[in-house]
């Protein structure tokens, strides 16, 4: 039998099959040139539900996964990954591997995942549209004094700051002055502040009620409690952890390049590990802020590493 390997696209909460733009085209025509033609064959995972255990999303993969191999006579599977679709690929393979790997991964590519959560700082830096969904909520959630904290220590939020959104008005000027790169499609994301709200406040739940936190959390987001139960893993650190320690160890190759500002205080979207060989930067000097970076991987006119990340991305898939 003839090797064909899939390089299978997934994308993140909220995202779809237009999440990666032009990169399964790129990744594909870059490993033609390079190995036997037909041997590498892109394809992108079609848009799933971001929603509910994660456990299901883990099991619905797979099985489609295993469907496509018996379909087209894959040999071997690449997965490339982005943003939340990167811990449903981590646990695929791990899944996978427990069972014999009769997918046989090879790789689990991971594109700005939060392998270990989301920066603390990111809804802060950003636009006054996200830090609106988080006073949203905070003003349903009237009288829990109790959230303040979860939350303001989740968004960078400082309690003692009088005068914190002009400052950010600033900021986003000062940037805005500076830069000149195109307006990101953030629809994916503009539930993703008073998501994050909402779930840290679920540790304060004994004060604050279950009940109002999923009202204030539906007022401010628009979303359904599935939506919140499926971020929510962003918050298990002790699954976030596990996961990163076995596949850290596993037989595969594992990478998770992660944006990075060198013009805005070396910023991150994702929280990085002191010292960790898979996570790998990606410097972007066109982004004005961390969820611009995050959703414009995958255009050179908005990325400026996109070139290195594709010529990396290729290496790994070999």
């Amino acid at each position: 039998m003839q090797d064909k390997t899939a390089i299978v696209f997934v994308h993140g909460f909220k995202g779809g099959v237009d999440t990666f733009g032009s990169l399964p085209q790129d990744m594909e025509c870059w490993l033609g040139m390079q190995t036997e033609l037909d041997k590498y064959t892109s394809t992108v995972y079609p848009a799933w539900k971001t929603s509910g255990k994660l456990e299901i999303a883990v099991d619905n993969l797979q099985a489609w996964m295993a469907e496509q191999q018996l379909q087209n006579q894959y040999t071997a599977f690449v997965l490339v990954a982005h943003s939340m679709g990167g811990l449903l690929a981590c646990d695929v393979y791990l899944k996978s591997l427990r069972e014999g790997n009769r997918l046989n991964i090879k790789a689990v590519l991971n594109l700005d995942c939060p392998m270990i959560g989301l920066h603390p700082h990111v809804f802060a830096n950003t636009t006054n549209d996200y830090y609106n969904k988080f006073n949203k909520v905070k003003d349903v959630a009237s009288g829990a004094s109790v959230l303040i904290p979860f939350v303001g220590a989740l968004w960078g939020a400082n309690k003692s700051d009088k005068s914190g959104a002009e400052q950010r008005d600033e900021r986003e000027k000062k940037v805005k002055d500076k830069e000149h790169n195109v307006q990101p499609n953030t629809n994916y994301l503009k539930p993703a502040g008073a998501a994050i709200a909402a779930i840290s406040a679920v540790g304060a739940g004994a004060y604050f009620g279950r009940d109002k936190i999923l009202e204030a959390y539906r007022a401010a987001a628009g979303l359904t409690t599935d939506h919140l139960l499926f971020l929510s893993n962003l918050w298990n650190t002790r699954s976030l952890k596990e996961r990163l320690d076995s596949m850290s160890n596993a037989p595969v190759v594992f990478k998770n390049y992660y944006t990075h500002l060198p013009h805005l205080n070396d910023r991150t979207f994702c929280l990085i590990p002191a010292k960790h060989s898979s996570f790998i930067k990606t410097s972007n000097s066109l982004a004005n802020d961390e969820i611009s970076a995050h959703i414009n991987m995958f255009n050179a006119s908005s990325n400026s590493s996109y070139h290195q990340l594709l010529k990396h991305l290729v290496e790994d898939a070999l």
